[in-house]
């Protein structure tokens, strides 16, 4: 479905203390509000046989109903519940919704309708970020020549460099980077996209991200490092190797 809002219906109220005929629109609707975070902890362990804590984090959803009446005058109404239905369950907007699943025509109708590219849901999340997180480039290049901000942080602190790197999307990292994404830049735990390139294997991302000067020698809240990850994974050899040849910041 393309609304999160549902509507029960639309009276028209009139009434002699009223100044103009109005509108009433009840509203009825249950929101997902932003999760609360609980660590479970973990371990990882070195090439050297080293163990490190690990924060494993489980998200703990709250959800928040609304059961309001929203009254506008006659000639606003359209307009209003227009703009109502454009948000969807967590804050999604139609433009949110159609960039993360790839639509192209439709992300160029809804630009067309000048709908706002740096919007957040209730996450921080923005349009470009799930563009990027599922590789559609050619949704990146839109939002990106609408003014999309590719340096936001949502809610855990994942930009959409982060999220491509982190799914191995090769083209996007590399169109990202070019549009002056910081590969330096930090999740809420300290992580950078050179980390989750590492930890998901991602060799072509690591490549890239190291050639655009990205810290080999950061380490997340607990320590460990791009290098730390690659030396305690089975299959990261060459992605030692690229850490390790090329100079560090």
């Amino acid at each position: 479905m393309r609304q999160a809002w549902v509507f029960t219906g639309c009276s028209l109220l009139a009434g002699a203390a009223m100044a103009q005929s109005v509108a009433s629109i009840p509203v009825n609707a249950t929101l997902v509000r932003e999760p609360i975070w609980k660590n479970y902890g973990g371990t990882i362990r070195d090439a050297n046989g080293n163990v490190t804590q690990l924060p494993m984090e489980v998200p703990f959803f709250r959800t928040v109903s609304i059961h309001t009446t929203v009254y506008v005058s006659l000639e606003n109404v359209n307009t209003v519940v227009e703009k109502m239905q454009s948000r969807r369950v967590n804050g999604n907007s139609d433009l949110m919704v159609a960039s993360a699943a790839g639509d192209v025509e439709w992300v160029r109708t809804l630009l067309g309708k000048n709908m706002l590219v740096n919007t957040k849901n209730m996450f921080g999340s923005t349009a470009v970020m799930g563009a990027a997180a599922g590789g559609h480039d050619e949704i990146v290049k839109l939002l990106l020549a609408r003014g999309a901000q590719v340096n936001i942080k949502n809610s855990q602190g994942y930009t959409a460099l982060m999220l491509a790197a982190k799914n191995g999307q090769a083209s996007t990292v590399e169109l990202l980077l070019n549009n002056k994404s910081d590969p330096d830049l930090a999740d809420a735990v300290n992580r950078t996209a050179l980390m989750y390139a590492v930890n998901g294997g991602h060799e072509e991302v690591v490549k890239q991200l190291m050639a655009k000067g990205a810290r080999a020698d950061y380490t997340d809240r607990s320590g460990v490092s791009p290098v730390a990850l690659a030396s305690s994974r089975k299959g990261r050899e060459n992605i030692l190797i690229l850490l390790t040849r090329l100079p560090e910041k």
